[in-house]
C-alpha cells in the first residue's frame, strides 16, 4: 500500500516540479517564501526544521533548495527511509517529532524557520499543532513558524470521517487550545484565528512582526507567522 502511495506521490511530485520550471507555477512553499522575501523578511541564514516531513515530497522538496540547513523528523520508518532519497537534508531523524521537541533530541539547539506539516485532526495521542506549541518555542528566538490550521472541522470530516466520541474529544481540545466555548470551535473565521495565535505568540514572550496565510485545500490553511523574541 505504502509503495503504491509513493508511486503516486512521486509522479505527482515530477509533474508539479515541471510545472514549476515551465510553467512557473508557485506551490504554497513558494508563494510563502516569495511573500516573505518581498517584505524583506526572510533570515539571511535559513536554518529550517520541518517537525512531519512524511517522505519529503509533499512540501520539503519545495524548499529544499532555499535553506542553508534542513532538518527532517518523521515518525514512520518506510517514510523517513524515502525521504532520504527524495531531499537533500542535513539530518533526517526517525521517531516522534513530539517527543523529540520536549526531550531536546533535534541536532541544533535554535532554528529560524521552522513548519509544522501537521496532521489536520487527531493523529495518536496528538491533536494539530497544539502539542508542538508546547514545546517549539524554545527553538527560535527570531524567524519564521508555519503551521496547519483547521478553521472548520465540519468540513474537514465530510473528507475524514471521524466517530463521535473522537470527534467530541477533537472539539474538547480545540476549545482549550484557543480559549473558547466549545460551541465556537467548528468554525473558526480566518481573522479571529489570526487573532488567537498572535495573542498565543506574544503571550510566549515574543513579538509579531508579520503574519499571512494561505489556503492548501478545502480543509487547511498554512498560517505563517515572523516572530522576535523579546529582549
Amino acid at each position: 500500500m505504502k509503495i503504491l502511495q509513493i508511486i503516486k506521490e512521486n509522479t505527482r511530485r515530477k509533474l508539479v516540479d515541471w510545472s514549476r520550471k515551465k510553467l512557473s507555477l508557485n506551490t504554497v512553499i513558494d508563494q510563502l517564501f516569495l511573500d516573505l522575501q518581498i517584505q524583506q523578511l526572510l533570515p539571511n541564514n535559513i536554518e529550517a526544521l520541518d517537525l512531519f516531513a512524511r517522505n519529503g515530497l509533499w512540501l520539503s522538496k519545495d524548499y529544499e533548495n532555499k535553506v542553508n540547513y534542513l532538518e527532517l523528523c518523521e515518525i514512520d520508518k518506510f517514510y523517513h527511509n524515502w525521504s532520504k532519497k527524495a531531499i537533500k537534508a542535513n539530518s533526517y531523524n526517525l521517531g516522534d517529532s513530539i517527543k523529540m521537541l520536549s526531550q531536546n533530541q533535534l541536532k541544533k539547539e535554535k532554528y529560524n524557520f521552522i513548519l509544522s506539516d501537521n496532521f489536520s485532526g487527531k493523529f495518536g495521542p496528538y491533536t494539530e499543532h497544539f502539542e508542538v506549541f508546547d514545546y517549539v518555542f524554545k527553538y527560535i528566538d527570531n524567524g519564521i513558524i508555519a503551521f496547519n490550521v483547521v478553521p472548520n472541522t465540519i468540513t474537514r470530516v465530510k473528507y475524514y470521517p471521524e466517530n463521535e466520541t473522537d470527534y467530541n474529544d477533537w472539539l474538547v481540545k480545540r476549545s482549550q487550545f484557543y480559549n473558547l466555548n466549545k460551541n465556537e470551535v467548528e468554525n473558526i473565521g480566518i481573522k479571529k484565528l489570526g487573532q488567537i495565535y498572535e495573542n498565543i505568540i506574544t503571550n510566549k514572550g515574543y513579538s509579531v512582526k508579520y503574519f499571512n496565510h494561505l489556503v492548501r485545500n478545502d480543509v487547511v490553511t498554512l498560517f505563517y507567522f515572523v516572530i522576535e523574541k523579546a529582549s
